[in-house]
């Protein structure tokens, strides 16, 4: 996990100098819709980047820390998809235009509103031949297929005790 992509570093906004807040500002372009990163972005993850002496932080993480205050502890900034959907977005504030993009959540909580993997998972109602997904012992199953599996596992079991082999397939 690279360091700089969870802020951990060693120059906090707090320590800028006028001449790095000037030049923070000067890499936003305001818009009705965003407030977007004009500077470097990084060319994997599509976050705004801002190089200061000894750091690189991410650009929305400054901005909030800036205008909002210190993220909780525990919390990380999730770009909220439903208003905005642009990682290079550094609107922190609510304006005459609409609502906040970012807004601090705990890491499962902006992996569970992303596209990854784990989000995609978590949004299926309903198994691969189409069962309703039931919650027992702490996790998802499928009654249906569980059935369905047990019962070619014991046609398959009776098979090989009566032949003395596995089953044709």
């Amino acid at each position: 996990m690279d360091s700089w992509y969870h802020g951990l570093v060693s120059k906090q906004p707090s320590e800028f100098t006028p001449a790095d807040l000037e030049r923070f500002r000067s890499k936003i372009n305001k818009t009705a819709q965003h407030w977007e990163w004009i500077g470097t972005i990084h060319r994997q993850t599509g976050y705004g980047c801002f190089r200061v002496p000894g750091a690189q932080l991410l650009a929305h993480r400054v901005a909030w820390e800036l205008l909002a205050g210190p993220i909780p502890d525990g919390l990380t900034l999730d770009h909220i998809k439903e208003r905005c959907g642009l990682r290079s977005c550094v609107k922190v504030l609510a304006d005459e235009f609409g609502p906040a993009h970012l807004e601090p959540v705990t890491r499962g909580e902006n992996s569970l509103r992303g596209d990854g993997p784990t989000a995609l998972n978590a949004r299926k109602t309903h198994c691969p031949r189409g069962h309703s997904y039931e919650h027992a012992y702490g996790q998802r199953i499928c009654r249906e297929c569980l059935r369905k599996s047990a019962r070619e596992s014991a046609r398959r079991r009776y098979w090989e005790r009566k032949h003395g082999r596995p089953p044709p397939d």
